[in-house]
């Protein structure tokens, strides 16, 4: 289902334009600054919004044996706002590149850069204040990587 809101009145729109409401902004919306101390929970409530965690067993051809594969992934419609992340993320993490999709595109981390961003999103959080699906995967990620399943 898709909704679409059009804004007949050039005052209101002017009114709107003022308060901060861009037209198309998934396409132009930059990373806001985000004090230090409240990057952690910005990059949760992001990641809760609009990212995905992936974990699951693949069968590796030149290996000849199952083995896990877990990243993740944050998705914008635009690259500059997910350049910008990956900036802010260097500090945290050593890896992640940004791809183009079909509509949008993703920054993705393999599963070490993965384990980092877990911690740094969940470590110092309530435990109400995420969405239970996406942090119990990556926890169960963690938890079979790290006994080397």
């Amino acid at each position: 289902m898709r909704y679409h809101l059009q804004i007949g009145s050039k005052e209101i729109f002017k009114d709107l334009v003022r308060m901060g409401i861009v037209p198309q902004k998934s396409k132009t919306l930059r990373l806001p600054r985000v004090p230090t101390e409240y990057f952690p929970h910005f990059l949760q409530g992001y990641f809760d919004g609009d990212g995905s965690a992936y974990f699951r067993k693949h069968w590796r051809k030149a290996r000849g044996k199952m083995q896990w594969v877990f990243w993740t992934r944050f998705t914008a419609g635009n690259e500059s706002f997910l350049l910008d992340l990956h900036r802010s993320l260097r500090q945290h993490v050593i890896g992640g590149f940004v791809q183009k999709k079909r509509r949008g595109y993703d920054l993705v981390f393999s599963h070490k850069d993965s384990f980092a961003l877990f911690h740094l999103m969940y470590d110092n959080v309530s435990d109400s204040l995420f969405l239970a699906r996406k942090r119990n995967l990556f926890q169960k990620a963690i938890d079979v990587l790290s006994k080397g399943r």
